[in-house]
């Protein structure tokens, strides 16, 4: 079933101020900023595909879709996006497209007949790389150093000694990594760069949710119930039907924000399509944080990501 179609009665939910609201999957999904590289094996060779905008390209979501705008929030400048299939066919069979995959999900990079990009806008920069190692392991770095944001060019955004790095990939004498923190970037910095693995004290004290992270995250769920009382109460009012209006209802800790879908929704999937977004845009929110989104069994979670 594709994210458009109609689900036991209730329309798809689109609203121009709330790109998307919570629904249901029936398994989990954790798109974790320090697992960017964990959809394939450490230390595996793979093609990546380096875009500096997304926009500069046409892509399709995980359900051949346009992107919305909350998954096209999702990607970062010069987003690494993981090549499964260089020429792959969409479902209607004619369509070519790159299979990718990127935070976890499958995108599918349009194609033209001749190979090259469909609706390429040009004046974007991409890098195609063969042969690479795949990693997704976090390090400290011991000493500053330097990220360029593209290869073989000179190094200029400075990095100092105790930030954190997500590594992606390798690339000869080369590193891809993420550099973490309050506006985390990509970039390439030498293999030989001087780093390390981050010690546990250092790891236990990241598991917190800060204060004003935590305020946006309940933020745009309140809105998304807002929207889910607005719309329910209109349905409601047109059909005569009286569904009951879903709702998050919040459980969390120090460590941790949960919030539970209200019963009969967190069973069905009627609302799959809208939580499906919510939890892109919520994990755009902790890229660059050591946090994961997760959502199983009727119940969406913010907590700490796995060490690696």
């Amino acid at each position: 079933m594709t994210r458009g179609t109609q689900r036991r009665g209730t329309p798809a939910l689109h609203y121009p101020t709330t790109p998307s609201l919570p629904g249901r999957r029936v398994t989990s999904l954790a798109v974790a900023c320090l697992a960017l590289a964990g959809a394939f094996a450490s230390g595996n060779a793979a093609d990546f595909l380096i875009v500096e905008s997304i926009a500069a390209l046409s892509v399709l979501n995980q359900y051949q879709e346009p992107l919305t705008a909350a998954e096209r929030g999702a990607f970062l400048p010069y987003a690494p996006l993981a090549v499964q299939e260089a020429d792959a066919t969409i479902g209607d069979g004619l369509t070519r497209a790159m299979k990718c995959t990127y935070l976890g999900r499958t995108y599918y990079v349009l194609r033209d007949e001749a190979g090259g990009f469909a609706g390429d806008r040009g004046g974007s920069y991409r890098l195609r790389l063969r042969g690479c190692t795949s990693l997704k392991d976090t390090v400290e770095l011991i000493a500053p150093a330097r990220l360029s944001r593209r290869h073989g060019e000179q190094a200029t955004v400075a990095l100092a000694r105790g930030e954190r790095l997500v590594r992606v990939l390798r690339y000869g004498d080369a590193c891809y990594a993420l550099r973490l923190g309050p506006k985390p970037q990509f970039g390439w910095c030498p293999w030989s760069t001087a780093w390390r693995k981050p010690s546990a004290s250092a790891a236990q004290q990241d598991r917190a949710l800060p204060p004003e992270l935590r305020r946006r995250l309940r933020e745009r769920v309140a809105g998304a119930n807002a929207a889910y009382r607005a719309y329910f109460d209109h349905f409601n009012r047109l059909t005569g039907k009286g569904k009951s209006v879903p709702q998050w209802k919040a459980a969390g800790d120090t460590t941790a924000l949960r919030w539970r879908m209200s019963a009969p929704y967190d069973r069905t999937d009627e609302l799959a399509e809208s939580t499906d977004a919510l939890v892109q845009e919520m994990a755009g929110m902790v890229i660059g944080r050591p946090f994961a989104v997760e959502f199983r069994d009727g119940e969406l979670a913010v907590r700490a990501a796995e060490s690696r």
